[in-house]
């Protein structure tokens, strides 16, 4: 009977441990990963965590190519030079704070015409936006007498391209730099809707 009575017992709290397992596995539940979604560009292809999604800016036209250079440490040894003097510097030392606004203007098949829109909404934003161009844009800009704005103290010839995918697009792009020198709020302006540069433009106008 005393037998009976113990197997009841350990049973009861056998019972009652597996109970308070099951209801504080039910209550708690560890961080874990957010789900990957696979965002495709043709036919490449880039994990993203779905926050990261949910967290992407309105302003991104072209999600791959911005996911792969978001985040990206800038080579810190390129030098550019000044266009008015062609004095040389590194590019780092433009930036002043995470607000800090740059332009990158690729030479490969520029569309003066786009470019002119682009540097008119920049001189009616109000906003130091510091460009970057290659040595052969500018004597493009010269030959077709392009926006004023391209030739003011804010042009900077790069000595060779950025380390970033967006580069590989050949179409003008804004970012800024953090802290530590990696890409953020990589935008490329897109003609039919540029009311949308003017936003992006606003978003950053506290520097």
């Amino acid at each position: 009977m005393q037998k009976e009575r113990l197997v009841i017992i350990l049973l009861s709290v056998c019972l009652l441990i597996a109970t308070v397992l099951a209801v504080s596995g039910f209550y708690y539940k560890p961080a874990s990963n957010s789900p990957v979604s696979m965002v495709f560009q043709g036919n490449n292809y880039t994990y993203q965590h779905n926050n990261n999604l949910n967290n992407v800016r309105y302003w991104n036209n072209y999600p791959y190519q911005v996911m792969m250079s978001e985040g990206k440490l800038i080579d810190t040894t390129i030098s550019i030079a000044w266009k008015m003097t062609q004095d040389s510097i590194q590019l780092i030392r433009l930036r002043t704070s995470d607000q800090t606004v740059f332009l990158r203007i690729p030479s490969v098949d520029v569309n003066i015409s786009n470019l002119d829109s682009i540097c008119k909404i920049i001189r009616l934003s109000n906003i130091k936006v510091n460009i970057l161009v290659d040595q052969t844009l500018i004597r493009i800009v010269d030959s077709y007498h392009a926006d004023d704005l391209l030739n003011t103290q804010t042009t900077y010839i790069l000595t060779k391209p950025l380390n970033i995918e967006i580069e590989h697009l050949n179409k003008p792009y804004f970012f800024t730099l953090d802290n530590s020198y990696r890409v953020s709020d990589v935008f490329v302006p897109r003609m039919e809707i540029m009311e949308v540069l003017t936003k992006y433009l606003a978003s950053h106008s506290n520097i």
